[in-house]
């Protein structure tokens, strides 16, 4: 071990795996140590990393070719996951040297010692795993399309037929069912389905309903019923109906192809629950496909021991219970589900990482005791409907990957179990190569999703030229808004974004260097909103709004339709982008005449300028910037018309995308009367089509007001684009 909890300063920490642990519970303990180690050692490693090399090493001594080949032992096979933890380590802190280093027991301590010294300075910083074997040969890892030659050499196995029974862990719903279908379609065999969802009869108030409505229908149900359920109780109240459903609808699928399936609910992590359910079965299983997996995605920096412990127990216990409690002699295919996130580590996702390469090697553990056995480990890829969230399916096609669809994995899959295919102990099926290798713009870590987003496209944009304050361009507040529901649309493809509330300018973003990187944390709060905070490449907090597809409730002088507006024709011309009233420039220059002015609302004519932020890169069908920000002047202007004063856009209580917002196309605005205490100002503006129907509403811009922007504002005034 080579870390020191009392050390201020150190460089270098070496993990050495146990040679012999007694059973498969003490090398998991090893691998969770492993794991706590990494976290400890991270930070310490990273201020070392400014002063030169700082390494995080972790040895095993399994065959010199990480334990692949000749490591028969499900303890010691279960050690092969420290190689996903040292990727995931790199990936996380790109600064540091991280390397798992296999070196065969037959080399020597001595021998042993200088293969270690030999790769602590190897000038290849990119290898994540060297192995040392018996004769001293040296060895890394290559992926293909198509590798060489056989990682174990077996015989071929038959494909399963209508006389087999298979046991699926991992329930009736996903990608599991996906391929329980897809098996049943193509051979025909008997289906053993274990999850843990218990199976009841549907409630009475959730009969009949649309998934879709279910949260609606159990609101009224729990208010009917006085039980006041919270929105996060409801939430898990309808997952589990739509579980149960899920699962009845794999059955009927499964039986429509003519195979008997049955369905057990157990918990995998429990050997002696796996054991007591497949006891009946025991004498008939010929074929195990581990499919259970859970999700507790957090950074190395978050790790705790029970996060890391229900991740690597549902995999790793979960597939020795699964393997005690069928007769191993009987069986002719062993399949596991993994996830490339082994292969290649992943940033957030150490648990997950760690827990599926030890499912590789467990693999091929099996496959040395029982060359007769079709074992395979299938790592997938970017499979849509399985452990991928849909916000992270559609990052990965923003990206140019495209996901497979459930049908299609479970195709590959049957197609797996066929004898040809039956000697690949490890495979990978999706999109090849399975993302790109540089640094992410997106992970998912728990229940938050975090994007970065390069600016470019913005600073190079005509209109950011004419929204410049003393001298510098300004992000608008209106386009800070319309990127955040643009990262929302992308990352949360099913919430149909109706507002935003509590926008708030924590530091205005000026591009005075080259465009900066904007970094946002989504958040889910409840399955109708979501909270984004972003931030800048130090950190340092600058926007934050709350996305719901929900449109407030407004009070009682709100109206979405006004029938007393005047002609939009005729008016007094504006001139506050001119006299410094308004400091933009022609492209943004959206006011037109003043309508009315009756003291409580000021009425405007505004002709909406067509976007021009890098091709539509931010906004949404509803939302488009530049005309939000149009719709924003008028609050400035009556601002400056109560105090005086100019001012600047600080934050919005309440955006709501009433209608959608039309281009370059005549619109009222109506501004109310601002409550003001200087030097804040809060205004409500709307938006409303030639018929007096509102599109966009803006309620309470909060703005300050100060003197001296009068000045920097003077010194933009530009003559209007006529």
């Amino acid at each position: 071990m080579g870390h020191d909890d009392s050390a201020d300063e150190f460089d270098l920490v070496v993990w050495f795996a146990p040679t012999a642990p007694t059973d498969r519970e003490a090398a998991t303990a090893a691998v969770i140590e492993s794991m706590l180690l990494a976290q400890r050692a991270k930070p310490v490693l990273e201020r070392a990393a400014s002063g030169g090399r700082a390494a995080f090493l972790a040895v095993t001594q399994f065959d010199g070719a990480f334990g692949l080949t000749e490591v028969a032992a499900d303890e010691k096979a279960i050690l092969g996951g420290v190689f996903a933890l040292v990727k995931t380590l790199g990936i996380e802190g790109p600064t540091l040297f991280c390397r798992g280093i296999d070196i065969a027991v037959e080399q020597g301590a001595e021998r042993g010692a200088a293969a270690l010294l030999a790769e602590l300075y190897d000038p290849r910083t990119e290898l994540t795993q060297v192995g040392y074997g018996a004769a001293g040969q040296r060895r890394t890892l290559e992926f293909t399309e198509d590798p060489p030659g056989l990682l174990i050499d077996a015989p071929e196995v038959p494909e399963p037929n209508s006389a087999d029974l298979l046991v699926f862990t991992g329930g009736g719903r996903g990608v599991t069912a996906a391929c329980a279908v897809a098996v049943a379609e193509r051979f025909g065999c008997g289906l053993l389905l274990l999850g843990r969802t218990e199976v009841t009869d549907e409630p009475e108030w959730a009969a009949g309903i649309p998934d879709a409505d279910l949260m609606k229908a159990a609101a009224a149900h729990s208010k009917t019923t006085g039980t006041s359920a919270t929105p996060r109780e409801l939430r898990d109240i309808c997952g589990r109906v739509l579980a149960q459903r899920e699962i009845r609808a794999t059955l009927e699928q499964v039986r429509a192809h003519g195979a008997e399936v049955e369905y057990l609910p157990v918990d995998v992590s429990d050997p002696a629950a796996v054991r007591a359910a497949l006891a009946p079965y025991r004498d008939r299983i010929t074929g195990i496909v581990h499919g259970a997996a859970v999700l507790d995605d957090q950074l190395i920096d978050g790790l705790t021991p029970e996060a890391i412990s229900k991740v690597l127990t549902t995999k790793i216990r979960g597939w020795s219970a699964l393997l005690d409690a069928v007769d191993a002699d009987r069986l002719r295919h062993a399949v596991m589900f993994g996830s490339v996130a082994a292969t290649f580590g992943n940033r957030g996702q150490a648990s997950y990482s760690v827990a599926n390469d030890a499912l590789n090697h467990l693999a091929c553990a099996l496959k040395l005791r029982h060359p007769g056995i079709a074992v395979t480990s299938i790592n997938w890829s970017a499979l849509a409907g399985g452990m991928l969230r849909p916000e992270l399916q559609k990052l990965l096609l923003l990206r140019g990957i495209t996901p497979i669809s459930l049908a299609d994995g479970g195709a590959l899959f049957a197609e797996q179990l066929t004898a040809a295919r039956s000697r690949d102990v490890l495979c990978q099926i999706g999109p090849w190569p399975p993302a790109p290798l540089e640094q992410p713009d997106a992970i998912v870590v728990g229940r938050e999703v975090r994007v970065s987003r390069d600016m470019r496209p913005i600073g190079e944009s005509r209109a950011l030229s004419d929204h410049m304050v003393d001298g510098y361009p300004v992000l608008p507040a209106t386009v800070a808004l319309g990127a955040i529901l643009d990262v929302v649309k992308q990352t949360h493809p099913g919430l149909d974004i109706r507002s935003a509330r509590d926008l708030k300018v924590l530091k205005g973003l000026v591009f005075d260097s080259p465009a900066p990187r904007l970094y946002f944390t989504i958040r889910d709060i409840e399955p109708t909103e979501v909270s984004v905070l972003v931030t800048d490449e130090t950190n340092r907090p600058r926007y934050r709004a709350t996305v719901s597809s929900v449109l407030p409730e407004g009070d009682s002088a709100t109206t979405n339709r006004y029938t007393d507006l005047p002609p939009l024709t005729g008016g007094t011309p504006v001139t506050c982008y001119q006299d410094g009233t308004l400091f933009h420039g022609p492209s943004m220059q959206g006011l037109r005449t003043v309508l009315a002015d009756d003291g409580e609302r000021l009425i405007l004519n505004a002709r909406m300028p067509v976007p021009d932020w890098g091709g539509g890169y931010c906004g949404t069908d509803r939302y488009l910037p530049l005309t939000a920000d149009v719709v924003a002047h008028g609050t400035a202007l009556l601002s400056y018309m109560t105090t005086g004063v100019p001012s600047l856009p600080t934050g919005c209580v309440s955006t709501e995308l009433v209608g959608s917002l039309p281009n370059a196309q005549p619109l009222y605005l109506v501004v109310h009367r601002p409550e003001v205490s200087l030097p804040l100002v809060r205004c409500t503006v709307e938006a409303c089509d030639p018929d007096g129907r509102v599109l966009l509403r803006f309620r309470h811009i909060e703005l300050v007001t100060s003197a001296a922007l009068a000045e920097k504002f003077q010194a933009e005034k530009r003559p209007a684009d006529v």
